[in-house]
Formats: structure tokens, sequence, C-alpha cells
């Protein structure tokens, strides 16, 4: 899904009003704890070496970075990406390990406690981002063309007509 805001996300506390990349207070926010806890841990693959995302990686590190640093406030780098605020203050489980933020997908946390899945949630403020995001569109309504294609292709030799 692809949300395009009516006002421009400029500043680290605009960003954090929207994301988060922390666990909530467990006793101030029990549900959206659990929710993070369920559907935003991106199980820490350091120990498990069998996961997708060390192997698409050729030194078999993780492909999406994780774990990330902690860091006491959200900073925009220098390419215009944010580096969010995971400041460790609460943790969570993954099976029998704790966890701390470094493992925490970023997340909307009344999109997250609304629709209770996992929906990585990112700025994406620069121009490049825009270039990779509708070229992933892109591909995605090329591929689902050529699906719609076959699936016609199909019928129609269902049909006898091909």
């Amino acid at each position: 899904m692809l949300l395009i805001l009516a006002v421009r996300i400029l500043s680290p506390s605009s960003i954090n009003r929207i994301i988060s990349a922390e666990f909530p207070n467990p006793v101030m926010h029990p549900d959206l704890h659990a929710a993070v806890q369920q559907f935003m841990v991106h199980g820490p693959c350091d120990t498990r070496f069998h996961l997708s995302c060390r192997s698409q990686s050729s030194d078999s590190s993780c492909s999406r970075n994780f774990p990330k640093s902690l860091n006491a406030s959200t900073r925009i780098l220098h390419d215009g990406f944010p580096e969010y605020r995971r400041r460790g203050r609460f943790s969570g489980h993954d099976g029998d390990r704790i966890v701390t933020d470094e493992w925490v997908v970023p997340h909307n946390p009344y999109l997250l406690a609304r629709y209770r899945c996992h929906m990585n949630i990112e700025v994406a403020g620069h121009v490049r981002s825009c270039k990779y995001i509708y070229k992933s569109v892109d591909a995605i309504m090329f591929l689902l063309q050529l699906d719609i294609d076959n699936d016609m292709m199909t019928s129609d030799e269902l049909a006898g007509t091909a």
C-alpha cells in the first residue's frame, strides 16, 4: 500500500509522530506491545542462518540490515533516508529470546493496532525512493498484465478458440 501524505514529512519530530521502531510501554499499552511483539519483530536472524534474509546476502549477513543500531533520536541521513529512534527502553520476546528495539520493524502504531498484521511503514521523502516506488509499481503492473494475459489465453484454449 502506498500512502501519499498531504503534508511533507521534513523533520525527525514529524517522523516520530507517524512512525515507531520501538516496543511501546507494556504497562501503558499492553495490546500494542503484544502486536509489535507478534507482527513487527524481524525474527532475530543472527543465530538463524536458514532464514531467507540471510541466504539472499553473499556474506550471510541480514539483507535487511538487522539488527539496527540503537539511537536516542531519529535523524535524517545525508541521502535523505531516516535512521529511526530506537532507544531500547522496553523489550519483547521472540520465542524464548528477549529482543529489543534493534529488531523492531518500523510501523505506525495506529495502523498496527487497527489491522493487527505486519506492515513495514517507511518515510520515503527522497527522489530516489520515489523512483524506486514507481519502478516497483510498474514491475507489479507488468506482472499483473502477464498473469491476466496468461489467464485469458488459458480461457481461450479451454473454449477451443485458440
